[in-house]
């Protein structure tokens, strides 16, 4: 007679035959999912962040529930990065995309008002791969409100912030 494996020992063993033939990218999307899944501590999804991948419906994070939280975890210690971080609260919570004054007055009412908001989104433009980026321009003039969205590179960057290895 076989003797039984102990189910923890049999649960690894079945991960990494599962996880062996895969790249570095799909294991890490598989582990972020798991821990999300199965852990209760809370963890941000790369690819869809704030998403259920079971569902396709919003999961809550009770310790980031707010953006105070969100940017307590996350750390931010310069414009550009708390300007990242509050647009991918805005992006966790169901904006597709968000404007400079929509980001700059959550972040006002924080107390990390930024001075020169564009620069700031300049600035994050211009990184490679860009962290963020420019959807549109309402209007003509210079002066124009521009609508951003956060990138997969952006929502990767606050999410190794969340975890304290940025």
């Amino acid at each position: 007679m076989k003797p039984r494996l102990d189910p923890e020992l049999a649960a690894m063993a079945t991960i990494q035959q599962s996880l062996d033939p895969l790249s570095d990218d799909a294991r890490a999307r598989v582990l972020s999912w798991a821990r999300a899944r199965y852990s209760h501590q809370p963890q941000l999804d790369g690819r869809k962040l704030g998403h259920d991948d079971r569902a396709g419906t919003r999961t809550s994070d009770p310790a980031t529930s707010t953006i105070a939280d969100f940017m307590a975890q996350c750390s931010p210690n310069d414009d550009a990065a708390r300007v990242l971080v509050a647009a991918t609260y805005e992006a966790r919570n169901g904006s597709e995309s968000f404007t400079a004054q929509q980001v700059n007055g959550q972040l006002k009412h924080l107390g990390h008002r930024v001075d020169n908001i564009t620069r700031a989104i300049d600035q994050l433009m211009a990184q490679r791969p860009a962290p963020v980026v420019q959807l549109k321009k309402q209007g003509t003039t210079r002066q124009a409100r521009k609508v951003y969205k956060v990138t997969e590179t952006g929502l990767r960057q606050v999410e190794r912030m969340s975890h304290g290895e940025v």
